[in-house]
C-alpha cells in the first residue's frame, strides 16, 4: 500500500480512499440542499435551518455503504418514518404517567425495531428517530408531528433523490441491485462452466444459519463475492505453467480484407474455432469464427465487417488466468502478445484444459 494511503485502513470490505472522498461530497451536498429545501418549504432561520440529525445518520449509509441492505431507499425512507412514528405515538400513550420520559427513552427504540423489521425497512438512524420523535416538544399531544416528523420526511425525500443522482453519475445503481449470475451463453438452463460447482442461494441460506448471525451485505453479492474470489483462487493456484509453455505459434491468421468465404474455409480446413484477424507487423486487430461470419450482414465481403475483439494476453501470464476468459461461453481462445504488442501465438480452450489436466495429475 502507498505510504500515502497507509493512514486509510477501511473498516468495510472493498473500500477506497477515492470512494470515502466521493461519498463526503456527495454527503455536503445532500444536507446543504435538504436543510435550504426544508427551510424554503416550511419556514425558520436561515442560520438554524431545519435538519433531522438522524437524517445525517442515513446520509452516512447512503453515500459511504449504497450496497448495504440497510442504506436502499426503503429503509432509508421507511425505517426513519416507521421508526419516527413508533416513538410519538409510544410517547402519546405514555403522556398521562409521571415518569412518561425515562420510559419513552427506554422504550422508543426497541418499538422502533420492532416497527421497523415488520414492514421491513430495519434502518439504524430509525432507532435514533424513534428517540428524537419520542422526547420532542410536543410529543405527547402529537404536535411533533409536523414541527419534527414532517420536516424530517421532506429531509428525507432529498437526500434520496441525491443519492440517486450520485450513483448515477458514479456508475453505480442506487437503489443497488446485485450483478445476477451469468447466462449460459448457449442459452440452455444450465450454468455456465465457471459457475458450476460454485455455492448455490441456498448453500449461502444454510451457512448463514449456521452461524447464527447477521451480516450486513445482500445474499446475492456473498454469492457473487464467493464465485469471484473462487475464479481468482484458480488462476493462482498452480501459477507456474505459463502461456509461453502451452499456446500454438504457427498461427493462422487473417487479415482485415481477407473474404469472408476464405476465413471460413481456413477455419473448417484447419478445425479451429477462430482465427486472429492482424494488422501489419502481425499486430492484432481482432477475432473471427464461424459464429461471427454467420451473424455478418449479407453486405460484409470481409473479415473487418464481421469481426470482434480479440481477448489477449502476455507470454509471462500464468496459464490459470486465462479461465475468466476461455469459460465465459464467448471466447474459444486468447491471443498471445509479446511486449510489442505483435501476436506470438495463441492458446485455446484445448490447450488449457491439456495445461490443467498435467497439473492435476502432479
Amino acid at each position: 500500500m502507498p505510504a500515502r494511503l497507509r493512514l486509510f485502513r477501511p473498516i468495510i470490505a472493498g473500500a477506497t480512499l477515492r470512494e470515502r472522498l466521493l461519498a463526503c461530497l456527495g454527503a455536503c451536498v445532500a444536507m446543504g440542499l435538504a436543510s435550504l429545501v426544508t427551510r424554503h418549504v416550511f419556514g425558520g432561520d436561515l442560520l438554524r435551518p431545519l435538519v433531522a440529525g438522524p437524517v445525517a445518520a442515513s446520509a452516512v449509509l447512503a453515500f459511504a455503504v449504497p450496497s448495504s441492505p440497510l442504506a436502499q431507499p426503503w429503509p432509508v425512507f421507511g425505517g426513519n418514518l416507521v421508526g419516527g412514528a413508533a416513538g410519538l405515538l409510544l410517547a402519546m400513550a405514555l403522556a398521562p404517567l409521571e415518569w412518561s420520559a425515562p420510559l419513552v427513552a427506554a422504550l422508543a427504540v426497541p418499538a422502533g425495531i420492532v416497527a421497523m423489521s415488520l414492514l421491513r425497512c430495519l434502518h439504524p438512524p430509525g432507532g435514533a428517530m424513534a428517540l428524537t420523535m419520542g422526547l420532542a416538544p410536543g410529543a405527547g399531544d402529537g404536535a411533533a408531528l409536523l414541527t419534527t416528523l414532517a420536516p424530517a420526511a421532506l429531509n428525507i425525500v432529498v437526500l434520496l433523490a441525491c443519492a440517486a443522482a450520485f450513483h448515477r453519475l458514479c456508475g453505480r445503481s442506487y437503489p443497488h441491485r446485485p450483478a445476477a449470475a451469468p447466462p449460459n451463453p448457449v442459452g440452455s438452463a444450465d450454468a455456465p462452466a465457471a459457475a458450476r460447482g460454485a455455492p448455490e442461494p441456498a448453500d449461502i441460506d444454510a451457512a448463514l444459519a449456521s452461524l447464527g448471525e447477521s451480516f450486513d451485505i445482500n445474499r446475492d453479492d456473498l454469492l457473487r463475492i464467493f464465485r469471484q474470489a473462487q475464479t481468482t483462487a484458480l488462476a493462482r493456484n498452480d501459477a507456474g505453467a505459463r502461456c509461453a509453455d502451452i499456446m500454438s505459434r504457427d498461427l493462422i491468421s487473417v487479415s482485415r480484407d481477407t473474404p469472408l468465404a476464405e476465413a471460413r474455409r481456413l477455419l473448417l480446413a484447419h478445425n479451429v474455432r477462430a482465427l486472429p484477424v492482424l494488422e501489419p507487423a502481425q499486430r492484432v486487430a481482432g477475432v473471427i469464427g464461424l459464429r461471427e461470419i454467420a451473424a455478418a450482414p449479407d453486405d460484409a465481403g470481409s473479415v473487418g465487417a464481421a469481426m470482434t475483439g480479440a481477448a489477449t494476453a502476455r507470454e509471462d501470464t500464468p496459464v490459470n488466468a486465462l479461465l475468466p476468459a476461455l469459460t465465459d461461453g464467448r471466447a474459444h481462445a486468447v491471443i498471445i502478445v509479446d511486449d510489442n504488442g505483435r501476436a506470438t501465438g495463441l492458446v485455446t480452450q484445448t490447450d488449457l484444459l491439456w495445461a490443467m489436466a498435467r497439473a492435476a495429475a502432479r
